[in-house]
């Protein structure tokens, strides 16, 4: 009976593992979820982080780890820029000129509405704390309003301040953990800013391919595009570099801690950073 039990329960994982495989083929990131859980892998457990190093000090209150994490992620882009050489090259030399102009349009309530029937319940809310299954299940009633919003924004060019604002999980990557440098900041924005700023995406994207503004050899951020085809595309010139008896350099850059640095006088004149750090004790604190 125990035997005939747990070949019962083997056979019907096989055939969910199997299945969902199946369905998510062409989803990689449900695929990986997929294998994690096959492997026994708890990917998404979080644990408290109990101190960390500043310096000589050891900070422990949750309330002041929240505050250095905050200072830290807000910061280190300024001060990896220190050891980056000024470009005597303008940004502008790199821009190309179109023969059209852009220019965003409100969306429609189709649109929105679609928008928010897509939403994935699972993912996780802002600091407004407006889930996604609550916006979903309500699609209908709230789409009218929503587009409203997005119009006045388009039309006044005014976007809500509580919608700049994100709560930053620190992640632990490798290393001491009591090192800020091992960690990544994980920001999670507003439901519905993130709406609108797939709305924005799709009309920008849209212009970019229409009028070939985008590079091919550019395969991050764009449908049918992955580190996998910039791979393939790597490794296609480097055989046929072999073939022809030629020799390759490549040249591998480290992004230290998986932020991307923009050091443009225009960045820093235009751009404010505002930062909020989620401990255990939920403290909040913007700086």
């Amino acid at each position: 009976m125990r035997n005939s039990t747990n070949n019962a329960i083997k056979k019907v994982k096989t055939r969910y593992f199997s299945d969902n495989l199946t369905i998510n083929k062409k989803d990689p990131k449900t695929t990986w979820k997929l294998i994690n859980e096959l492997n026994s892998r708890n990917v998404s457990s979080h644990k408290s982080i109990s101190n960390i190093k500043l310096g000589e000090e050891t900070i422990r209150t949750p309330k002041d780890i929240a505050e250095t994490f905050n200072h830290h992620f807000a910061g280190v882009d300024k001060t990896l820029a220190f050891d980056i050489p000024l470009s005597v090259v303008e940004p502008d030399v790199y821009v190309v000129q179109a023969e059209t102009t852009f220019s965003i349009k409100s969306p429609n309530i189709n649109a929105v509405y679609r928008k928010l029937k897509t939403l994935k319940i699972g993912k996780a809310a802002g600091l407004d704390r407006i889930p996604c299954k609550l916006l979903k299940i309500a699609a209908e009633v709230v789409a009218p309003s929503l587009t409203q919003i997005f119009d006045k924004i388009i039309c006044t060019s005014i976007f809500p301040n509580e919608w700049k604002l994100a709560r930053v999980t620190p992640m632990y990557k490798k290393g001491k953990k009591d090192d800020m440098d091992n960690y990544r900041p994980i920001s999670v924005i507003s439901v519905v800013a993130k709406i609108f700023e797939k709305l924005i995406f799709e009309q920008l994207y849209e212009y970019l391919n229409n009028n070939n503004l985008i590079t091919a050899s550019q395969s991050g951020f764009r449908s049918l595009h992955s580190t996998l085809t910039a791979l393939i595309e790597a490794t296609d010139k480097w055989s046929i570099n072999i073939d022809n008896k030629l020799l390759n350099g490549v040249i591998f850059i480290d992004l230290k801690r998986h932020l991307i640095l923009l050091i443009t006088p225009f960045f820093y004149a235009n751009c404010k950073c505002m930062v909020l750090i989620k401990t255990v004790s939920n403290s909040l604190n913007p700086i």
